[in-house]
């Protein structure tokens, strides 16, 4: 029954409520400190943890007071803000469905809009790592960058002259890359 700051990893297993960016909530939870298994060779779940700055985990409890939603305040971080408003950019301009939950775990890494027959789909399927920014979307989204700008680049003779297409196509495709991980929260 104290006001803390901190960074924790809460779980809600049953209706949920919607959180957002900005948002002020009060609610119980449980908490604990996190603890590895005992198994050699394990993963280490506390140290992958603390390199996100997170101490504590937990799980919200819906009794005896559900969670209320105190205010909204703007958030300080620039590049949640851009993702949160992209994301309901795509939401305005896409009827809901699976269609936009899809298209905004593979743009901006954010999937509560992936529904759960979707998620158990890819899980018979074998395809959640899909849903997931990984390396190769990366590495996809910098090849066709570099393929596209080398072959516009080849095409005008004069440029060339003066930088090799090779290379501009080099430097706009770790930009692409750079900006599409910043979008994709660096997940």
């Amino acid at each position: 029954n104290k006001p803390v700051q901190v960074t924790l990893l809460l779980s809600c297993y049953q209706r949920c409520p919607i959180f957002k960016l900005g948002q002020v909530w009060q609610l119980q939870a449980k908490l604990r400190k996190p603890a590895n298994l005992g198994n050699p060779g394990h993963f280490d779940y506390v140290s992958s943890l603390d390199v996100r700055h997170i101490h504590w985990t937990g799980y919200i409890k819906l009794k005896p007071l559900p969670p209320k939603r105190l205010e909204q305040r703007a958030h300080p971080e620039r590049l949640l803000n851009l993702r949160h408003h992209l994301a309901d950019s795509m939401a305005q301009l896409m009827p809901k469905g699976h269609a936009l939950g899809i298209l905004q775990a593979l743009t901006l890494g954010i999937t509560f809009n992936v529904d759960k027959q979707q998620w158990d789909l890819f899980r018979r399927t074998g395809t959640t790592h899909l849903m997931v920014i990984s390396g190769s979307h990366i590495g996809l989204v910098a090849g066709l960058t570099y393929w596209l700008i080398k072959w516009l680049w080849s095409r005008a003779s004069r440029l060339c002259l003066y930088w090799p297409a090779i290379q501009v196509a080099s430097i706009v495709a770790f930009c692409m890359a750079l900006a599409y991980a910043l979008l994709a929260g660096f997940a």
